[in-house]
């Protein structure tokens, strides 16, 4: 049988969302039911990091004398993390995996 989550075994890649799936099955989701998330994802840290690359926009568009840029504090904040998993996209289109059809 074809796996759409199989990655050339026949293990899901998704195999830690069964417990998830299996309680939604059962019954409506509750917040409590949802893994944790890490703290370097929690958005109250993240919102900290966007708003000091806009603190930084904001100063740099007032000395220039033009309206600052959102998009840019954006592009400043996050291009490291998005050219990571950029690149691993990348590889893993150009990358013929072998797929299961038993």
């Amino acid at each position: 049988m074809y796996n759409a989550c199989s990655v050339g075994h026949k293990q899901p890649a998704f195999k830690w969302l069964n417990p998830l799936f299996k309680i939604g099955h059962k019954r409506k989701l509750e917040p409590d039911d949802m893994y944790s998330v890490l703290p370097e994802d929690r958005s109250q840290r993240l919102g900290e990091e966007l708003q000091g690359y806009w603190d930084q926009e904001v100063k740099r568009a007032q000395k220039d004398a033009e309206e600052p840029c959102l998009m840019k504090a954006i592009v400043k904040c996050y291009w490291k993390s998005y050219l990571i998993w950029g690149m691993f996209a990348f590889l893993e289109m150009l990358t013929p995996w072998k797929e299961s059809y038993d």
